[in-house]
């Protein structure tokens, strides 16, 4: 059972395992190709990532104007300085992608965890889904990619 601030969830964390078979032979390859993916995704959809930290930091100052109990407050109050002292959602997904790693020859790991998996497709990273589009409409051979697979692992 998962306990978060909100609500109470049966949900188990989850590891998104995506294995990109690439032109790229090497890692250095392959982080100069999610480079331009990453560029091209952010172009469309930074506004949107900057909007949603906007949009988490205010739900976090209503709840704690909102409560009454002094020590809900003060754990309200420190979960939002945890939060605003973490990286901007861009920053993370850039890291996490370039973390990648290469598990065969031309073959690419990027792995991806989710504290509470409930449902897949919303659970899912979107750079993820975007690159999930991007193959079932043959768009991603622009960033050397060949081929994707997905594996969900989860944390039971």
């Amino acid at each position: 059972m998962k306990v978060r601030l909100d609500f109470v969830s049966n949900s188990s964390s989850a590891s998104f395992l995506l294995y990109i078979e690439s032109n790229a032979t090497n890692e250095a390859e392959f982080r100069r190709d999610m480079k331009v993916f990453l560029k091209d995704f952010f172009d469309e959809r930074g506004y949107w990532y900057e909007e949603k930290d906007k949009e988490v930091e205010k739900i976090h100052k209503e709840k704690i104007e909102s409560t009454t109990n002094e020590k809900t407050k003060e754990a309200l109050r420190d979960a939002l300085e945890k939060w605003k002292s973490r990286k901007p959602r861009s920053q993370m997904i850039q890291a996490e992608v370039m973390q990648a790693k290469q598990i065969a020859t031309n073959v690419f790991e990027i792995e991806s965890w989710t504290s509470m998996l409930n449902y897949l497709p919303e659970d899912l990273p979107d750079y993820i889904k975007h690159l999930i589009m991007l193959y079932v409409t043959g768009d991603c051979v622009k960033y050397g990619i060949k081929r994707l697979t997905l594996r969900v692992q989860s944390d039971h």
